[in-house]
């Protein structure tokens, strides 16, 4: 996963006129789970005891103590059985936590082989959906359509190019544009 990753490398300061210098970050699953000494189930655990998009998790319940419960029974259920009334599990049944297991460690993917082409961008269909449907500045959208136009052949030829390298050369956003 990448964090941060951003053309400009800032980012706004919140409820400011102010920004801040912001630096890419990979994120790799395989260090996350060494470092923190669980297992990919352990994880999806874990987020079930702090709250995830799908569940809110258990009130009182936070990073840090997700974790040190979760190295010290295993498994959720068996932190479950072992606490009590000390937090309220009431919502947390087996019906919910196979659910919440289920869209994480088996996510539903599409398969799709469809061939997606760089086509040059189509003015009014674009302007239609960010202006009036989106209710954008048109004047700005319009600016960023020609600086879109002409950067697209520079871009095409790029990507043209890449496919032709092998993938695990990696540029910066700087070196794209």
């Amino acid at each position: 996963m990448l964090q941060n990753l951003s053309k400009s490398l800032r980012r706004k300061v919140q409820g400011k006129w102010k920004y801040t210098k912001i630096t890419p970050l990979s994120i790799n699953l395989r260090k996350v789970l060494k470092s923190l000494e669980i297992n990919q189930f352990q994880l999806v655990d874990l987020a079930l005891l702090v709250g995830t998009d799908y569940f809110p998790g258990i009130k009182g319940i936070g990073p840090k103590k997700a974790l040190k419960y979760i190295k010290n029974h295993k498994q959720i259920e068996n932190f479950i059985s072992s606490i009590g009334e000390k937090y309220d599990v009431s919502t947390l049944t087996t019906e919910v936590i196979k659910t919440v297991k289920k869209i994480f460690l088996f996510p539903e993917v599409n398969k799709s082989t469809e061939i997606f082409y760089w086509n040059h961008p189509n003015k009014p269909n674009v302007v239609d959906l960010l202006c009036k449907e989106h209710h954008l500045n048109r004047e700005r959208v319009e600016n960023n359509l020609k600086k879109l136009a002409s950067n697209y052949q520079k871009c095409r030829d790029y990507f043209l190019k890449l496919q032709d390298k092998p993938k695990s050369i990696q540029l910066t956003l700087d070196k794209i544009i």
